[in-house]
């Protein structure tokens, strides 16, 4: 059995909030790009977000102190 948990690029970044550290009524993990919740396409690794990606109100991937995750 496999779980899609999230990816790597998110949990590196400065500006990830866990579904736990996000608001309660969302239900979902967020960022400052995305404060209502982040895309699964950049969640899932579908796009890289040190790119720009349509509506992340001009936030990118910053560094938490990890790599970003080799391609």
């Amino acid at each position: 059995m496999s779980m899609l948990v999230g990816d790597p690029q998110c949990w590196a970044c400065r500006h990830y909030r866990s579904w736990v550290e996000s608001p309660a009524h969302l239900r979902t993990s967020t960022c400052a790009a995305f404060p209502e919740g982040i895309p699964q396409t950049i969640f899932f690794g579908g796009a890289d977000h040190r790119e720009p990606y349509l509506g992340d109100n001009g936030v990118r991937w910053e560094s938490n102190g990890k790599p970003y995750p080799a391609e």
